[in-house]
């Protein structure tokens, strides 16, 4: 059945997507076979190139985004694609509109994050594969952050990306800890700077996300993060990650640490005791 209704809704919007929009129809085709990764592959450029951009590719890839199918599940992502794409000539332009107003739900800054995703371009960190052991490892790209280990595979729930986003190189760290046992620790750890107003001007935020990996499991190290610096423009130079990293503790254990004017520290529990 999913395969005739999408047939029909080629069939339906005829010339303006089968030959002037011919990757948006093979997207189409590939959402019917069921392969909605190759999907979202093909769409993606059709809604980041400005001087190309197809509103109707806008709107199949916010329902993949809306539904969590060959991308990573991020309704604020969805919602601003949705507004992208309610403009002529997409058929859907009424459909995109009530389905972005069902994501913010006419909350302040539900429809503020929505409004931004649709008008800058949205970020995620670069693909990236790290290898913890043979049979571990940490993979994402654009269908997520996923944990393999032991021949099992695992998505974490948690939203890579954002609008106007800088993100800095991911990074693996590992550490030998003796307490509560000797053993060696796994981190990924993510830094953006996420774009902010103060005092009605442009400034940018930088914030740290620490995962720790266990097994399949990516546990948040920081709760919410830390925020690391402000500054008038995002910088990517090495001094800025080099500020900001994860040691052993004087009891053995593991903390994290903020270089610079304002140095901070703290533990970083254990696994075992979290």
């Amino acid at each position: 059945m999913k395969v005739v209704l999408f047939v029909v809704l080629l069939a339906l919007l005829g010339p303006s997507v089968a030959i002037g929009q011919v990757t948006t129809a093979d997207a189409i085709s590939a959402i019917a076979a069921g392969d909605d990764r190759a999907a979202a592959q093909i769409l993606q450029p059709l809604t980041e190139n400005t001087s190309d951009f197809d509103p109707l590719a806008a709107f199949f890839l916010a329902t993949l985004y809306h539904a969590g199918k060959g991308v990573a599940h991020n309704e604020f992502r969805a919602c601003g694609l949705y507004l992208r794409a309610a403009v002529p000539p997409n058929p859907f332009l009424s459909q995109s509109l009530a389905l972005a107003k069902a994501i913010h739900n006419d909350h302040p800054v539900g429809r503020d994050l929505c409004v931004a995703a649709s008008q800058d371009r949205w970020n995620e960190p670069s693909a990236a594969t790290f290898s913890i052991a043979p049979d571990h490892w940490v993979r994402i790209d654009s269908a997520g952050f996923v944990v393999g280990y032991g021949g099992n595979q695992k998505p974490v729930a948690t939203t890579l990306g954002g609008a106007g986003w800088v993100f800095l190189p991911t990074k693996l760290t590992e550490l030998d800890v003796a307490s509560p046992a000797k053993a060696r620790r796994h981190f990924i750890e993510f830094l953006v700077w996420m774009p902010q107003r103060v005092a009605n001007k442009p400034a940018w935020m930088l914030l740290w996300f620490p995962y720790e990996i266990v097994g399949v499991e990516a546990i948040p190290s920081i709760r919410g993060g830390i925020e690391v610096a402000t500054a008038d423009q995002p910088s990517t130079e090495p001094a800025v990650a080099d500020a900001i990293h994860i040691r052993g503790s004087a009891d053995g254990g593991a903390e994290w640490v903020v270089d610079g004017p304002t140095p901070r520290n703290g533990p970083i529990p254990s696994p075992e005791a979290r």
